[in-house]
């Protein structure tokens, strides 16, 4: 670390070592981002609050501990630049919807929910759209679960609340049912939703096998549910496999070995 400056401001240097404890990716109480900073509770409920307003930081409704925003999410995919983590995915979805004609997208963990941040669309009349930029459910989406399924049950129980609303009549709505499900996507390396986060879609998805430390990102491939059956499932999830690991090499040599 450099050394510090002849004339510190107190409050920006406090505000950029909070910023700083929420980056590392666990939820921080306001408590422990007090004890941390050696200031009192008041001071960074204050930090976070103007944190939380230009959205670096936003409050956990669950735990009511704060967690990393869109802006801090985006500083972070600046600091990777020169990983390029958009530019080495886009050939890789070039080829998932010029192989299916659907649609696919790049997604990443974002806090308790999935953010969107590549996709292209399927070229057919009827298609699933781009969601570049929406934030979806974790536990109701096929990228949600392939994300929570790397993750903790600590993390699980820290996003997830014990019951949310199902959209579909055979759709999960409980965390226990939640869990069980993630257990299966483990065992089969992928995961699946049909017509839980929108009617008529259908969404396979797998992780990309890199390190905690660039990120939790996960591909996945959207297509109207009539032309997701059964027995085309196999093979989207082999080339989104073969895809996933493509660009862990290519972005980071050895990381999905």
């Amino acid at each position: 670390m450099s050394d510090a400056p002849s004339y510190p401001i107190e409050s920006v240097d406090r505000a950029l070592r909070l910023l700083t404890i929420v980056a590392n990716g666990k939820p921080v109480t306001v408590s422990s981002a007090a004890e941390e900073l050696g200031v009192a509770r008041s001071t960074a409920h204050r930090l976070f609050a103007m944190l939380e307003h230009h959205g670096y930081v936003r409050q956990d409704p669950l735990s009511k501990a704060y967690i990393a925003g869109k802006q801090t999410l985006r500083i972070g995919l600046a600091a990777v630049r020169d990983l390029d983590i958009r530019g080495v995915v886009q050939p890789h979805l070039e080829a998932l919807r010029d192989q299916f004609d659907e649609t696919p997208h790049l997604t990443v963990l974002n806090g308790g929910t999935a953010l969107v941040v590549d996709s292209l669309e399927s070229r057919q009349p009827l298609r699933v759209g781009s969601h570049i930029g929406i934030e979806m459910s974790l536990p109701r989406t096929a990228s949600g679960r392939a994300l929570l399924a790397a993750k903790s049950l600590e993390f699980v129980e820290q996003h997830v609340p014990e019951h949310f609303e199902a959209q579909h009549p055979n759709a999960i709505g409980s965390r226990a049912e939640l869990l069980g499900l993630l257990k299966q996507v483990r065992q089969q390396g992928y995961a699946t939703s049909f017509g839980e986060f929108e009617d008529d879609l259908a969404s396979i998805a797998v992780g990309i096998p890199v390190p905690s430390s660039l990120g939790s990102f996960a591909i996945s491939v959207s297509a109207p549910m009539s032309r997701m059956p059964l027995e085309r499932v196999p093979l989207v999830v082999e080339a989104l496999h073969r895809h996933a690991d493509e660009i862990a090499a290519e972005l980071l040599p050895g990381a999905a070995d």
